[in-house]
């Protein structure tokens, strides 16, 4: 009896294994715990099937990472793009309550009005009408607030050679026109001082001879009028002047004429110079401030200040919609850090480009920065590419966005060179300052490569820009216009000044 005991027990654990077998194939062992083959089943596909669970549990572990890192990158809050909007509605408020609302249509009109000239008598003087269809201040007063516009930024070699030196050359020449017995005078060359008029050669009215030390004219110390020879070449240090230096347009022009005219043309009269060649008026049409040097521009800071500026309303409505459409997200997933800097560079970048190739324009807004953004989106696609349900949708939604602003930039006061400008320099800088994810030692140091790369060429972009923009003026192009300003109303880009001057 005891050895039959001993025999029942144990056959038990094997019937138990058996049963266990049959109900779970894959949960089968022998007695000492091993797990076996279940029957019909070889040994080759149970490998396949642990490697395939394997892979699949691995890949699903990846995944909730990424998927966990991605939520953490959401949670930045968008605070540059924020500050950067409030700035742009401040500047534009300030900018409306000093200089006010010009005419809201798309051509300009010709206004006149009889003035007193220098000689005395009544002229005509001619003027057009200011305008802007975005709801907004006129092209001059953006200007001095800091609208990119080269021969502010630089010393422009067209108005020096066209400009500057043929107003010297034809200063040379002039000479004291007296009238009513030599009370009133004014400074003109012998051709435009007719009638009952004198004038005398080389000697400008109030000029250096009517100093004790001529050499140190203009700021000199006048001959008393009483210690004046009698003689009448002397009445141009006893005269008042009727005719001071007027800066006119935007390219240093200046002319010798009466206050009331010059207010008429919305020019900047000089109460205290005599001639034009003691006044820069390059200074007086740029404003911000004293150039180091004079005749110098030196305004490089104008590559930064046309993106806190909008042209109008209408502009800035347009650029408010845009950068939270595009920025929002986008600062969220990738941090105030890194957005910000994308931002600027193509902003700079987008102004440095339009500055090279389209130099007289007075351009502003964020526009710049905006196709930095869509180049953000870009590189983010490519990154993303895998996770993205439909990435050719995607894609056509990006290339409509970009042709559509293009379209826009071929209104006047809207910059198409910066766009593309900007969309290079945010598409190459995004590669380095947006955060990416590594699978495998491999992708990192590719990922890292591409980084250095990256840098290397938003480097390499604006060491060859600016010294292109600031040095070498042999860069435009005549057709260059063409892509950024089209007549949709006849004459709209030469009235709205689109097209090179020179």
């Amino acid at each position: 009896q005891q050895q039959q005991q001993q025999q029942h027990n144990h056959q038990q654990p094997q019937l138990r294994s058996s049963a266990a077998a049959a109900a779970n194939p894959r949960r089968a062992s022998n007695a000492h715990g091993n797990r076996v083959a279940p029957a019909g089943q070889p040994a080759v596909t149970r490998s396949r099937s642990a490697l395939a669970r394997f892979r699949d549990n691995h890949l699903q572990r990846i995944q909730h990472h990424l998927h966990h890192k991605l939520d953490l990158l959401s949670e930045h809050r968008p605070f540059f793009l924020y500050w950067f909007m409030f700035v742009q509605i401040c500047v534009l408020i300030a900018t409306i309550n000093t200089y006010g609302v010009v005419d809201v249509t798309l051509t300009k009109k010709v206004q006149s009005e009889e003035v007193i000239g220098p000689n005395g008598v009544f002229e005509v003087a001619y003027r057009n009408s200011t305008t802007n269809y975005f709801v907004g201040p006129s092209r001059h007063d953006l200007l001095l607030l800091g609208a990119k516009f080269a021969p502010c930024m630089r010393t422009d070699s067209n108005v020096v050679q066209k400009v500057l030196e043929p107003q010297k050359i034809e200063e040379s020449a002039f000479g004291c026109c007296t009238r009513q017995g030599g009370e009133l005078c004014y400074s003109t060359t012998q051709q435009n001082c007719t009638g009952l008029q004198d004038f005398y050669a080389n000697k400008t009215c109030a000029g250096p001879h009517c100093c004790i030390e001529p050499s140190q004219y203009p700021n000199c110390e006048r001959i008393p009028e009483a210690s004046l020879p009698p003689d009448a070449a002397y009445d141009s240090c006893r005269c008042t002047l009727t005719a001071r230096p007027c800066c006119l347009g935007r390219y240093g022009q200046c002319i010798l004429t009466t206050k009331e005219r010059c207010d008429f043309e919305r020019g900047y009269y000089s109460d205290s110079a005599e001639l034009c060649s003691q006044v820069d008026c390059m200074q007086a049409v740029c404003g911000l401030g004293e150039f180091a040097k004079k005749e110098h521009p030196d305004q490089w800071y104008r590559l930064i200040l046309p993106m806190f500026m909008s042209v109008g309303v209408i502009h800035l409505v347009l650029l408010l919609l845009a950068e939270v459409a595009i920025g929002l997200d986008l600062e969220r997933m990738a941090g105030w850090h890194r957005f910000g800097p994308i931002f600027i560079i193509s902003g700079i970048g987008g102004y440095m480009i339009s500055g090279i190739l389209l130099p007289y324009n007075v351009e502003m807004g964020s526009n710049g920065c905006i196709y930095g953004l869509l180049g953000a989106l870009i590189v983010e696609l490519i990154n993303a590419w895998q996770r993205i349900e439909d990435p050719f949708y995607q894609v056509f939604k990006l290339v409509v966005v970009i042709a559509f602003s293009l379209g826009i930039g071929l209104l006047p006061y809207v910059d198409n060179f910066s766009h593309i400008g900007g969309l290079v320099f945010g598409l190459v800088s995004s590669v380095f300052f947006l955060p990416w994810r590594a699978f495998g030692s491999w992708d990192r140091a590719r990922k890292h490569l591409f980084g250095i790369a990256a840098a290397i060429g938003v480097f390499v972009m604006f060491a060859v820009g600016l010294p292109l923009f600031f040095t070498d003026q042999k860069t435009q192009c005549s057709w260059c216009a063409a892509l950024n300003c089209v007549d949709f109303v006849q004459g709209l880009c030469a009235e709205q000044d689109q097209q090179n001057p020179f």
